[in-house]
C-alpha cells in the first residue's frame, strides 16, 4: 500500500514538473527540429554508419599501397680458421693464412606493388556508392523526423489556438 502511494505521489510530482517546464519552454519551429534531431539516438547511430562506409573506402584504397618489407642478416666470426698455403702459391715460404672476413652483413628490401587487380577498383566504386546511399538515407530519415516534429509543433499551436478560441466564445455565454 505504501509503495503504491509513493509511486503515485512521485508520478504526480514528475508530471507537475513536466507541465511547468513545458509552460516555460518557448521555442520556435527551427529550434524544435534541431532539438529533436539532437536527441534522437537513431540519427546519431546513422552518423556512425557514414563513418563505417567511409572507412570501407579507405580499406579498399589501402590495397593499392605497396607492401614494403626488409630483412637483415649480420654474422660475426670471432675466430677465423687458418689455412695452410704451400710454398710458391703466394709467397716463397710455407705458411698459415687466415682467409675470410670477420663479419658478413646482408641487407635486403622487398617491395611488392599490385599492378593489376580489377577487384580493387570495383570494391572502391561499390564502397563509394554505399557511402552515397548511406548519406541519402540519412538525409531522408532526418527530413522525415523534421516533418514529424513540424506536424507535432503545428498541432500544438493549433490546439492552443482552438483552446483560446473556445475560451473566447465561452466568455459571452458565461456572462
Amino acid at each position: 500500500m505504501k509503495k503504491t502511494i509513493i509511486i503515485i505521489l512521485s508520478a504526480v510530482s514528475v508530471s507537475t514538473y513536466a507541465q511547468q517546464t513545458a509552460k516555460n519552454l518557448n521555442i520556435n519551429l527551427q529550434q524544435a527540429k534541431e532539438l529533436g534531431l539532437k536527441n534522437r539516438f537513431d540519427v546519431q547511430a546513422n552518423k556512425y554508419n557514414l563513418v563505417i562506409a567511409d572507412d570501407k573506402i579507405a580499406k579498399s584504397k589501402a590495397e593499392w599501397i605497396p607492401d614494403l618489407s626488409g630483412g637483415a642478416n649480420v654474422r660475426y666470426s670471432s675466430q677465423i680458421q687458418s689455412t695452410f698455403i704451400p710454398a710458391g702459391s703466394f709467397s716463397p715460404q710455407d705458411g698459415l693464412v687466415t682467409l675470410g672476413a670477420r663479419n658478413m652483413s646482408v641487407y635486403g628490401l622487398d617491395l611488392n606493388q599490385t599492378i593489376f587487380k580489377p577487384g580493387i577498383n570495383l570494391d572502391i566504386k561499390i564502397a563509394r556508392n554505399n557511402l552515397e546511399l548511406a548519406k541519402e538515407k540519412n538525409k531522408q530519415d532526418e527530413n522525415y523526423i523534421k516533418d514529424q516534429i513540424s506536424q507535432a509543433y503545428l498541432n500544438v499551436l493549433l490546439k492552443e489556438l482552438q483552446r483560446r478560441t473556445t475560451a473566447s466564445h465561452e466568455l459571452p455565454y458565461k456572462q
